[in-house]
C-alpha cells in the first residue's frame, strides 16, 4: 500500500501520525506534485489545504481523506485526534468511497487547472458593482448588477454560497446552485439547476475596471466584458468516508444543523 500525504506545516501531532503509518511499513510520499502513484491520499490541515490536495489527486482518480488541523474543517472532517483510528480503518478496508461533482470552467486568464471542487465565482475588485449576464443552455440571458455571483457544487453549497444565502445541497444532488452576491435587484434569488446545463457568464463594470474570478481558493484578475463557460467536469472527486461519518452528521457537528439552541 502506498499513501500520499499532504500538509503545509509539519506539527508534532502530524509527525506522530506519520510515525504510526511508517511503523506499519506502509510506503508514503509527502506533498507529491505532478503525476504519482498512490492507493490513497490524506490531507492534514484545513479546508484550504484539502482543496489544494484534492486537485493534486483529482485527475489520477485517487481517493482522499481530509484530517482537520484548523478550525471549522468542513471538508477535512476527520479530527487530528482520530487520525490514527481513521488510518487503521483504511488499512482494514473499513470505509466507503463517495463521489463529488466538480466544476469545469473555460475562458481567458485561467491558468493551469481550470476545475473547482467548491465554487466558481466572479466578484467586484473595486467599489463598483459588476454587471452579471448569465445564459443557461443558450436561453436569453438574465442580467443584473451585484457584487458578484457564485456557481457552487453540492460540496461547495456549505461554503461561500451558503454565506450569501444559497441553499445547502446534499452531495447526492446532481445540481449546481447559482447564488448572487449582494444583488441590486429585489427579484434576483439563488437558482438551482441541473449539472447537465451549460452556463455562460459575462461580467463587466461601468468603468472597465478589472474583476476578480475565483476557482475555490485560487484568484485571477480578468478584464471587464470577458465571458466564461461553466459546466460539469466528466470526472468526479473521490472521497473516503469512514464509519459514522455522513454529510448530515458533519452538518450537525460543524454547522449546528438541526440543533435547537433552546435545549
Amino acid at each position: 500500500m502506498r499513501i500520499a500525504i499532504f500538509y503545509r506545516t509539519l506539527s508534532e501531532n502530524i509527525a506522530t501520525v506519520l510515525n504510526h503509518i511508517q511503523s506499519l511499513e506502509i510506503q508514503t510520499i509527502v506533498n507529491p506534485t505532478g503525476n504519482f502513484e498512490a492507493d490513497f491520499a490524506i490531507s492534514f490541515g484545513g479546508d484550504g489545504t484539502f482543496l489544494c490536495s484534492a486537485r493534486q489527486v483529482f485527475n489520477q482518480n485517487i481517493p482522499i481523506l481530509g484530517v482537520n488541523c484548523g478550525r471549522l474543517g468542513f471538508l477535512a472532517s476527520t479530527s487530528l485526534d482520530n487520525a490514527i483510528d481513521a488510518i487503521n480503518n483504511i488499512i482494514n478496508q473499513n470505509y466507503k468511497i463517495t463521489e463529488r461533482s466538480v466544476i469545469k470552467a473555460s475562458g481567458n486568464a485561467l491558468k493551469g487547472s481550470n476545475i473547482a471542487i467548491n465554487e466558481f465565482s466572479i466578484q467586484k475588485q473595486t467599489g463598483a458593482m459588476v454587471n452579471i449576464e448569465i445564459s443557461i443552455n443558450q436561453n436569453p440571458p438574465h442580467s443584473y448588477w451585484a457584487d458578484g455571483v457564485i456557481i457552487a457544487t453540492p460540496t461547495g453549497s456549505t461554503a461561500y454560497s451558503m454565506s450569501v444565502g444559497g441553499a445547502i445541497l446534499s452531495p447526492e444532488c446532481q445540481s449546481f446552485i447559482i447564488s448572487p452576491i449582494a444583488p441590486h435587484n429585489l427579484n434576483v434569488r439563488p437558482l438551482i439547476i441541473g449539472q447537465q446545463e451549460v452556463i455562460r457568464i459575462t461580467a463587466s463594470t461601468r468603468d472597465s475596471s478589472p474583476i476578480r474570478l475565483t476557482l475555490d481558493n485560487r484568484y485571477f484578475e480578468i478584464e471587464s466584458g470577458t465571458t466564461y463557460t461553466v459546466t460539469q467536469c466528466p470526472t468526479k472527486l473521490r472521497l473516503i468516508e469512514l464509519p459514522g461519518d455522513s454529510f448530515y452528521q458533519t452538518l450537525r457537528n460543524k454547522l449546528s444543523w438541526a440543533i435547537d439552541p433552546r435545549s
